[in-house]
């Protein structure tokens, strides 16, 4: 397999990773700053709005470099890995207290918002990767 294509998938999964960050950042930095200076609904909003954008714009990106790899399998492999980040960052963003203690619900948390992704990310370098010597 071409070491391109595996740099393209790992690339592209960093990327849908950072387009997570990329809101968490926005969100928590808007939070911060409006008990510290009292920012305005309309500032807060904006910051909030410009952490979405970034986030988008990177995911983006991630689904043209992996719509140039050519390969369906691939594709909707990658599409779960974002509907479980999409299903990790909503657990997260509307835990309890109480639930964010439990054991389970951060195995759930986490394998919806990292280990998915990682683990696909793996299909999706194998899958391609038939029919070629990987040999490093």
């Amino acid at each position: 397999m071409d070491v391109f294509l595996i740099q393209i998938i790992l690339l592209m999964a960093s990327a849908l990773n950072m387009s997570t960050l990329a809101f968490d950042g926005g969100v928590d930095s808007s939070y911060n700053e409006l008990h510290s200076r009292q920012l305005s609904i309309a500032m807060i909003t904006k910051m909030i709005h410009m952490a979405v954008l970034a986030g988008d714009v990177l995911l983006a990106r991630a689904y043209v470099d992996l719509a140039s790899l050519g390969n369906s399998e691939v594709v909707a492999l990658i599409s779960r890995s974002v509907q479980h980040l999409v299903t990790g960052e909503t657990m997260q963003m509307t835990a309890a207290s109480e639930q964010r203690c439990s054991m389970e619900y951060y195995m759930k948390k986490t394998y919806n918002k990292t280990a998915a992704l990682i683990s696909n990310s793996c299909q999706a370098v194998s899958i391609n990767s038939r029919g070629f010597d990987v040999s490093v």
